[in-house]
């Protein structure tokens, strides 16, 4: 046996086809990521039946699912992939790159008919695993170290794939485009936004910030694998729950102004602006918030004075609903 390192190894995804979804396809794009944990997951039976012993005497196979994480580089490129395989509703303009991909919340069980179920294949220490029927649960978007960052916390599939049926395919990587510490700016304002507004434009009532130190927006649609008695143990579907969305932060505590809002329960507007050029965007509409956290002390003598704030993200109350994501990309995939 020889042992590998987690560099050699590769991540390939692909978007199933809305006839066919749960049927694993061969990768369309390969995805560097900082780490991955994705795994299969059974309720595997043991027997505990009174037999004069102490110990399990007989195991079956039980339903199982697909369940883990991945970590990336935010790449404009890569994301559309996995925000389509998404409870968020899409839609796409432009004919011609940069397309422009707007994500808001969606309210069914599973995902809408827009969005398409992935096929995920990774090759760990020279061997192939596939998994179909893959579906994002829960993400955020960081800036971490100044550069922005793609977490997907919860990450569910229906099926493991033999490798036999993967084969040997061969992972291609673009250059890498990375997002870094300049490409940032977030405005920020009062009041909730009622109105439909432009995805990428300014935001109408916001003025942009210094107060910042670090940014965290973090979407949770609370996803879990279901497992119907049919003739196979794979999971039936992935089911989605209510939305848990927020922002989180450190911002500069220099007067009271926020923290009288935090008391008031009074509404913020925000919008984060990641650009790395008309190709290269990631903009999040956070259109009402209110700061459900805005501890602020002293610490100890050399520290900064800061509150560790978390803005809950709630309905608009208008035609908008409380957030939007937008990637503008060179990314071509189709919306039906």
């Amino acid at each position: 046996m020889t042992a590998g390192l987690g560099a050699g190894g590769a991540i390939g995804v692909a978007l199933e086809t809305a006839a066919a979804p749960g049927t694993w396809v061969t990768p369309a794009v390969w995805v560097p990521v900082t780490d991955e944990t994705f795994t299969y997951n059974e309720d595997r039976y043991f027997s505990e039946a009174i037999r004069q012993q102490t110990i399990s005497q007989a195991a079956k196979q039980g339903f199982y699912h697909i369940e883990g994480g991945l970590s990336m580089e935010a790449d404009t490129r890569t994301m559309p992939y996995f925000l389509h395989a998404s409870r968020l509703g899409v839609t796409k303009t432009g004919a011609v790159s940069p397309f422009t991909y707007s994500y808001k919340p969606g309210t069914g069980a599973q995902i809408p008919a827009t969005n398409r179920t992935m096929s995920i294949t990774i090759l760990r220490n020279g061997v192939w695993f596939g998994y179909a029927g893959c579906v994002v649960g829960a993400f955020d978007i960081t800036v971490d170290g100044g550069v922005l960052r793609f977490n997907i916390t919860s990450l569910l599939g229906l099926s493991d794939v033999p490798s036999a049926t993967i084969g040997s395919p061969t992972p291609t990587f673009t250059a890498p485009q990375i997002l870094g510490a300049a490409a940032h700016s977030i405005a920020l304002g009062d009041g909730a936004l009622a109105t439909p507004a432009s995805g990428v434009a300014p935001m109408t009532g916001t003025t942009v910030s210094n107060k910042f130190n670090g940014f965290t927006f973090t979407d949770n649609e609370n996803a879990e694998a279901q497992n119907r008695i049919t003739a196979s143990r794979a999971a039936t579907y992935i089911s989605f729950g209510i939305t848990e969305a927020q922002v989180a932060t450190q911002l500069d505590f220099d007067d009271k102004t926020d923290y009288t809002h935090f008391l008031a329960t009074d509404s913020k507007r925000l919008q984060f602006i990641s650009s790395g050029g008309a190709a290269d965007q990631v903009v999040i509409n956070v259109y009402n918030s209110v700061f459900d956290e805005y501890p602020v002390s002293l610490g100890s003598w050399g520290d900064i004075i800061m509150a560790d704030t978390v803005m809950r993200i709630i309905s608009s109350g208008g035609a908008n609903p409380g957030f939007d994501i937008n990637i503008l990309s060179s990314t071509n995939l189709a919306v039906t």
